[in-house]
């Protein structure tokens, strides 16, 4: 992409509002020194210096789109918990409009906490994880409110992403109505519609475009890719299979291909 139109694109998103739906996590990094043990049990005896805590999975995609400064929605759901809380407060503190997030009832919040560890001796260093999985199916009525959040707002917006960090089967956000709902609306409203999903890229049919990473590609069309080549033919598979507009494949330190109609 030309450097004049990248500069165009950047300085046109505070002028845009853009939806995004999806599994919202909380991450948790908790740091602590030690040089001792615990005089109960032979474990390390940690002294808690910082805790932080940082936006993952739709909540990380919405805080950068936020980051561009376009006005930004977050819909799906949280648990009615302290963990909750947290993660409204850190989408709050960005400027992220909360109200499509639905609070729901015994169910949990995902958050992942890493402790992390050092000493006098003793580079810092992952200790433990320690995940908090959600393990209730989404309620009928916290689908349907979610779902009139999305015919009230996708009419305003200029683009909806859908984030689809689904990690046990049947207790994510995103599912194939909820999918149908977005293209059928964005259709008839003339939206840009995006998808991330690390497991079932294939359901997003009629979508502007696809943003996978190298494996998650390489696994939707069941091909390895190692040259550039190999990445061309997987984003022409997804573009023909989906009836997609683009293909974006992010493959870390070497950037992001693009396969855009025919232009590579």
């Amino acid at each position: 992409m030309e450097e004049k139109r990248a500069q165009e694109i950047l300085e046109g998103f505070p002028q845009k509002k853009v939806l995004v739906i999806g599994d919202f996590c909380l991450d948790e990094y908790v740091f602590g020194e030690t040089d001792e043990l615990s005089p109960e049990f032979p474990v390390l005896r940690l002294f808690i210096k910082e805790k932080k805590h940082v936006l993952g999975a739709a909540g990380n995609v919405a805080s950068g789109v936020r980051a561009l400064e376009a006005q930004t929605f977050a819909v799906g759901v949280v648990g009615n918990d302290a963990n909750g809380e947290i993660l409204l407060s850190e989408l709050n503190k960005r400027g992220i409009n909360t109200e499509g997030l639905i609070k729901v009832d015994k169910r949990h919040t995902p958050t992942y906490s890493r402790i992390i560890y050092s000493g006098k001796r003793r580079p810092k260093q992952h200790l433990a994880r320690l995940d908090i999985e959600n393990e209730e199916e989404l309620s009928e009525p916290a689908r349907e409110a979610v779902i009139n959040f999305l015919y009230q707002k996708i009419p305003e917006v200029d683009a909806v992403i859908v984030a689809d960090y689904e990690e046990v089967p049947s207790m994510g956000m995103i599912n194939e109505e909820i999918i149908g709902i977005i293209a059928f609306l964005a259709k008839k409203y003339e939206k840009k519609t995006f998808a991330v999903s690390r497991k079932r890229i294939h359901l997003f049919e009629n979508f502007t475009a696809i943003i996978p990473n190298d494996l998650e590609a390489m696994k939707a069309v069941n091909q390895e890719a190692k040259t550039e080549a190999d990445f061309q033919e997987i984003a022409k598979k997804l573009n023909e299979r989906l009836s997609l507009e683009a293909a974006f494949i992010t493959r870390g330190a070497e950037g992001i291909s693009v396969l855009e109609e025919e232009k590579w």
